[in-house]
């Protein structure tokens, strides 16, 4: 997703912390590095931290962690 909005870390990063601070009046934001491991290492992550992805690529949180929906071919 992040790449599709043609957003590096750093500019997801500056997204979420300028859209935390619009929808709730507090400094938030995710580290470019946190974001590296998320996006590469798999590893888990709190759903605080998804929440703050999420509002940072305009979705719903639900979708970054949904399983992509298989293909059924007739």
């Amino acid at each position: 997703m992040r790449r599709g909005l043609g957003l590096s870390r750093a500019g997801l990063s500056e997204r979420i912390e300028r859209r935390s601070v619009e929808s709730t009046g507090r400094v938030e934001t995710v580290t470019r590095n946190v974001l590296q491991h998320v996006e590469e290492a798999g590893e888990r992550v709190p759903y605080a931290t998804v929440c703050l992805i999420a509002l940072g690529l305009d979705c719903n949180p639900m979708e970054l962690l949904a399983p992509e929906a298989p293909t059924w071919r007739h």
